[in-house]
């Protein structure tokens, strides 16, 4: 199990790529890797878990989808996935866009060591 001591976003240190999508100039200043993976995500102040997929994960944050319950901007929301070694990611973060088609982008506050090594390990 990972450590309970959260390990702020800013300790991940992964260069920039190009953007995929040639949409203007890409203001990112970190590498996003596409994932489409089913999530649980706790919003604060909600009785349960949703269940949502990540679409693309950066270390200061990530785009996700959800089909059925509305998501806002400045709600603190819980990420929570377990890898296939049995370690439990986890990640706090505050919602910063959300559309009507289902889409959020939650910008990370913190994460555990374990998130933060899977972030890594995407990089790699």
């Amino acid at each position: 199990m990972a450590t309970a001591r959260p390990e702020t976003v800013e300790d991940l240190k992964i260069g920039k790529v190009d953007s995929t999508r040639p949409v203007g100039k890409d203001r990112r200043r970190h590498a996003r890797f596409p994932l489409g993976l089913p999530v649980g995500v706790q919003i604060a102040g909600r009785p349960g878990p949703i269940t949502v997929e990540l679409l693309d994960l950066s270390v200061t944050g990530g785009r996700f989808r959800c089909l059925g319950d509305r998501v806002r901007v400045d709600e603190t929301a819980t990420v929570v996935f377990v890898l296939d070694d049995q370690r439990r990611c986890q990640a706090v973060g505050r919602v910063i866009r959300s559309d009507a088609s289902g889409e959020f982008a939650l910008r990370l506050k913190s994460a555990n060591d374990a998130f933060v090594a899977f972030v890594r390990r995407l990089a790699e």
